[in-house]
Formats: C-alpha cells, sequence, structure tokens
C-alpha cells in the first residue's frame, strides 16, 4: 500500500452515517477502506478531519481553458474532482476556419480586434487565432471536431474527470457564422442538427443552449426542439442556461421575465421528452430589481427570501409530478457576495483602452472638462459608465479593500463620501485621481442565502461553480485586469462554502 490515511471521520457519499475509520491507497486509487490493515508507505494522521468522494461540479467551464490550466487548481483545491462542461451553448468544437476567440486570448482582443465598447466580429479566422496562440502560448489549435479536443485533453493530460455537453451555439456559428442574429432556414437547422449529432457520436452526453447569449438568443422554437429532440436518440440531455439577463448582440439589457424563462425550458423538454437538466436555477420571483435598488438587501426580511425560493420551485416540482425526467442545479456563493473587482477604475474599461493605463485615467480625471463628460455620460444608455452607478444603493454595495491611505480599506464609498463630505461619485472619482491602483469590491444583490437553502432542500439539485479552471496566480494584464474567479467567488470556494 502506497498510502493509509488513518483516523478519519469517514463521510462515503452513500446516504450511511460518517464513521471513524481509515483508508488505503495503491497506484493513486482507493485500494480499502474502513478499517485498512497493514504498513503503508506513507502514513497520514487525519484525527479531527472528515474524508468525503471527490465533489462532482454539474455546471462547469472547464473546457474553455483546461488545456491552459490542466492541474484545474481552483477545482482541486475544494475537493472537486469531476465536471460536466459544455455548457451555456459553448464547447471548444466544433470549429472550422472560423472560430470564437479561446477564452485564453481575451487579454488580447483589444489587439487582435481594436474597439472601444466591443469588437465588431464575434468569429476570427483559424489563422489569425493560430498567430496568437503561437506568439502567446507556443502551440496552436489543431483539433476541429470534439473527439479531437477530447484525445488533445487526454495526450496532455489533467487532474479532474470531465464530460462535456455539445454547445448548439458553437454549432449554431459554424452554420449561420457573423449572420446568426436571425431565426435559421430548415436547411441551416439541419446542419447546426448534423454538428449536434456528430457531438453526441463523438462522446457528449447532451446539448446546451444559452438562451441569454449570442448565438443561441436567435433561435426560434423550432429549431431548439429540433436540436433538444435529436440528442434524445443518443440518450442525451438538454441542458439550457434559460433567458433570464439577456446579453445578446443589439438587446443587451433587454428587460425579460426570468420565470417565462423558466417555464419556457421545461416546455421544451415537455414537448420533445428529453431529459432535462436546468443550469444554474435562480431566483424566479422574489424582490425585484427596483426594490433591491431602493433598499438594502441586508435589511429585506429573511422570509421574503424563502418565500421567493419555495416559489421558484413549484414549477419543478409540478413537472415532476407530471413524470417529466429532469434534474437541477444551482451556484454554490459563498456569503457575503462581494466580487473582487479588482480596481475601482475597472468599471471603466471602455476608458482604460482609450487612455492606455490606469496612471493615465488617473491623471486625465483631475481634468474639469473630461471629469464633467464622464458625469454627464452617466445617464447616457451607450456611455463609458457601467449601470451601477445608476442605481442609488452603489456607494453602498462598492467597498475599497486595498488603497494607500490605509484609513480607507474596508469602508464603503458612502462611509467615505460621508467622511469626505463629497458626492458620492465624486468621492468615487477622486479616489482613483489620487490613487489608480485602488482596489475594490462589489457586493452582490442577486440572492440571498436563505433563498438558495430551498434549492439544495430538493434531493433532484446539484451544487455548481460555473468557472473555469485556473490556477491562483492568474490575472488579465490589460482592463478590466480581472483575477481568476473575480466574477464567481465560488471559483475556488463553492464547495467549503456548500459544506
Amino acid at each position: 500500500m502506497d498510502i493509509k490515511i488513518q483516523n478519519a471521520t469517514i463521510v462515503d457519499g452513500t446516504g450511511a452515517k460518517k464513521y471513524l475509520g481509515s483508508i488505503g491507497v495503491t497506484d493513486q486509487r482507493i485500494s480499502d477502506i474502513g478499517n485498512v490493515k497493514g504498513e503503508a508507505n506513507i502514513e497520514l494522521d487525519a484525527s479531527g478531519l472528515i474524508a468525503i468522494p471527490g465533489c462532482i461540479d454539474a455546471h462547469s467551464h472547464a473546457d474553455q481553458t483546461l488545456l491552459w490550466f490542466p492541474e484545474a487548481q481552483n477545482f482541486i483545491m475544494q475537493g472537486v474532482t469531476t465536471v460536466i462542461a459544455g455548457q451555456c451553448g459553448s464547447t471548444p468544437a466544433p470549429i472550422d476556419n472560423a472560430m470564437p476567440l479561446p477564452s485564453m486570448l481575451r487579454d488580447y482582443l483589444f489587439e487582435i480586434s481594436p474597439h472601444k465598447y466591443s469588437p465588431e466580429n464575434r468569429l476570427f479566422s483559424r489563422d489569425v487565432v493560430n498567430e496568437w496562440m503561437e506568439r502567446v502560448y507556443g502551440w496552436t489549435i489543431t483539433y476541429e471536431t470534439m473527439s479531437q479536443w477530447y484525445k488533445e485533453v487526454e495526450t496532455r493530460g489533467t487532474s479532474i474527470n470531465i464530460a462535456t455537453n455539445i454547445g448548439h451555439g458553437t454549432c449554431r456559428y459554424q452554420v449561420l457564422g457573423e449572420d446568426y442574429d436571425r431565426a435559421a432556414t430548415k436547411k441551416e437547422v439541419e446542419e447546426i442538427k448534423e454538428h449536434v449529432i456528430k457531438g453526441m457520436q463523438d462522446g457528449c452526453i447532451g446539448v446546451s443552449v444559452g438562451l441569454d447569449y449570442d448565438p443561441g438568443y436567435f433561435a426560434d422554437e423550432k429549431e431548439l426542439l429540433s436540436i433538444i429532440e435529436c440528442v434524445k436518440e443518443y440518450d442525451g440531455i438538454y441542458n439550457p442556461h434559460f433567458r433570464k439577463n439577456i446579453r445578446a448582440k443589439g438587446v443587451q439589457g433587454k428587460y425579460f421575465n426570468r420565470y417565462f424563462g423558466y417555464i419556457e425550458v421545461l416546455d421544451h423538454a415537455r414537448k420533445t421528452g428529453t431529459p432535462l437538466h436546468i443550469s444554474h436555477l435562480c431566483p424566479t420571483y422574489g424582490p425585484n430589481k427596483e426594490f433591491t435598488e431602493a433598499w438594502d438587501v441586508n435589511e429585506t426580511p429573511e422570509i421574503l427570501f424563502e418565500a421567493a425560493g419555495k416559489a421558484s420551485m413549484v414549477p419543478l416540482v409540478d413537472a415532476l409530478e407530471e413524470g417529466m425526467d429532469l434534474s437541477f442545479d444551482t451556484i454554490m456563493w459563498p456569503w457575503p457576495r462581494k466580487r473582487v473587482m479588482p480596481y475601482l477604475c475597472s468599471l471603466f474599461t471602455p476608458l482604460l483602452k482609450e487612455l492606455g493605463s490606469r496612471e493615465r485615467f488617473g491623471e486625465w480625471l483631475k481634468i474639469p472638462d473630461f471629469r464633467k463628460e464622464i458625469t454627464r455620460s452617466m445617464w447616457e444608455p451607450t456611455g463609458s459608465n457601467p449601470p451601477i452607478f445608476k442605481s442609488p444603493r452603489f456607494p453602498d454595495i462598492i467597498y475599497v479593500t486595498v488603497c494607500k491611505n490605509k484609513e480607507f480599506e474596508g469602508k464603503t464609498i458612502r462611509e467615505l463620501s460621508l467622511m469626505l463630505e463629497k458626492d458620492p461619485f465624486e468621492t468615487y472619482l477622486d479616489l482613483i485621481a489620487d490613487d489608480p491602483d485602488i482596489m475594490g469590491a462589489v457586493e452582490f444583490i442577486f440572492s440571498a442565502e436563505r433563498e438558495i437553502r430551498e434549492y439544495f432542500k430538493h434531493p433532484l439539485c446539484s451544487v455548481s461553480l460555473d468557472s473555469s479552471t485556473f490556477n491562483k496566480d492568474y490575472q488579465l494584464k490589460n482592463p478590466p485586469y480581472s483575477l481568476a474567479g473575480q466574477d464567481m467567488r465560488s471559483t475556488f470556494s463553492g464547495f467549503p462554502a456548500f459544506f
């Protein structure tokens, strides 16, 4: 025996009660469990610790970065050994001579396709992509199909087990190209189906759709039902990101009642008879946007969130009683839910691109007419300022985390504006002008822990992280200077927070 772990509190995942025991490992596999006899090359004392099987992340984007981070540190460090990837309509393949830009080239997107707000194109030629891949990483993308991508992963090796859906959006891009913001013709739907079927034959476990995103948002019901129905023939599942926060081209920010998005995907599964797994179930009822902007979420009665969680479960429970084959996952965010920004100036990414650096932006903020222009643009629909500044609650949900003036650290913009006797937005700009490297965090008001607990009570609910693979040191060098996991705090700590 190579390793013996002794005195562990074992929770084996079968539903049995926990017990004190030992675990034997031979040739990197568990060879014995319970009361393990004999000596081992390495003996570990796990007194006071709990041993559990590897966790399964039910909604992962690991496939987007796994070839760059095969060790998958952020998963392994929190006990995740298996992920279900290919989510939200996106997969590494199929790709031909045009493809979405790989995630790990997004730090160079401004150089590849200069822009202020967003690039003109969603797709790039393989030659352009591989020119940058060779320049930055020293290797190129040679795979075209999911089976070829799987072989690439196996050749390089990885620390985790991975299963993937086939991405409807990726297949749709291959057929419609940049002309994707419309309904597909009957012939085009058949071509999209061919890509989906090839993905299933390559080993995918189902089809995912991203109904908030390009290009999936623009697919009509006929197309979606056709795609969903074809995976049933391969014992596949339908794995949708339902409509809730529209982010597609030309309709970003469009209001959509997420309850109807929820009902839409249940109807898709009902009409096709395809097993359904709903991605990252979130509140479909509850305090609305105007309510949460006007009222501090921390002052909202907990019972209101509990009721919202229970109400959101009703259509799902009703569908189960009909006999539908379905399950769902929800993202485990640690509370309090604060997202690393990481810099206060990161919210002004278009201006950072234009001016070239945080330091230059800080200097320009000292120029009166530039400052007035920024303030004026807050109320313009395409201005440089993000919507967060339009919320009356913005000074209460943004915190300073790192600053050259240590007295400011840990305080909200509201607290600092009162201390400095200035308007909150002017305070925000002054802080950046004085210290362009000032860092911060923003508090989420999307849901509450008590609400999420209602989902986890259901036996068909799984835990998900909604994250790609990263190592602990990853950070973009260019605006908005994102850190690994800054958008999803679950990236490194979702499962510990769940436990």
